[in-house]
């Protein structure tokens, strides 16, 4: 950092994992009278394209930890992810919203407990694009039928689409569910069923994807819940 008196100052600062933000670690640095002139960010004990960074300046009072985005915490200055091929500059870089560019794919696996349905959710910075779902329901001896969907919900747990199969699983069997975009509603040989997804199932910050079964009995159990997405973060979208 420039400071107002000329000199250049150089500060390091720790991440603190917070709770907020599963998963995530956010460092505020204190206000200076001066100018940034660069910033470089280690990460320690990660995976070659396992995280996501981004360095966003605001001009303004932010609270810590960051829970609410402009304009509740000031003015947005400059945004972006950080990688080894690209730069972030004032005024050349725009804020860009979760969505934009490839992003990266995910396979998401949910081990819900037995007579529970599971639930794949967002966070507040994460925005997913749902492109397969697979999954087996193993059905209890206990009399009568059941029959799966998929519902989406809101990021105010309001359900807004149902995406059903069109097929019933009866008691003691165990049945394969494919859900993606371009399935028919298809039942094989009493072993797995097909069901399609809209062509852009998008979850945004806080939406959610879950299981519906009825007549879902205390025994019957999802097993190998698989979810394939397609990931951004970013801070345009909340």
């Amino acid at each position: 950092m420039l400071l107002a008196d000329g000199t250049i100052q150089a500060e390091i600062y720790n991440s603190i994992p917070n709770v907020p933000f599963a998963n995530s670690s956010i460092v505020v640095i204190p206000p200076v009278e001066g100018y940034l002139l660069s910033c470089v960010a280690q990460l320690t004990a990660t995976i070659d394209g396992s995280n996501w960074l981004w360095l966003r300046s605001f001009k303004g009072v932010v609270p810590t930890p960051i829970v609410t985005l402009p304009p509740g915490s000031g003015m947005l200055i400059a945004q972006g992810e950080i990688d080894h091929q690209s730069f972030i500059a004032w005024p050349n870089s725009l804020p860009t919203e979760a969505g934009t560019g490839a992003g990266r794919m995910r396979n998401i696996m949910l081990a819900p407990a037995a007579g529970a349905n599971w639930t794949l959710q967002t966070s507040s910075h994460q925005r997913w694009e749902v492109l397969g779902v697979s999954a087996l329901l193993r059905t209890s001896a206990a009399a009568g039928t059941r029959q799966a969907s998929l519902l989406l919900y809101d990021r105010l747990g309001n359900a807004i689409m149902r995406y059903p199969t069109n097929f019933t699983q009866a008691a003691g069997l165990a049945y394969g569910y494919y859900f993606y975009t371009g399935a028919t509603h298809m039942q094989t040989n009493a072993i797995w069923i097909t069901a399609p997804l809209p062509t852009t199932l998008f979850l945004d910050p806080l939406m959610s994807l879950q299981s519906a079964v009825q007549n879902m009995d205390g025994g019957d159990a999802w097993q190998n819940v698989s979810c394939l997405v397609r990931e951004w973060m970013g801070v345009g979208h909340a």
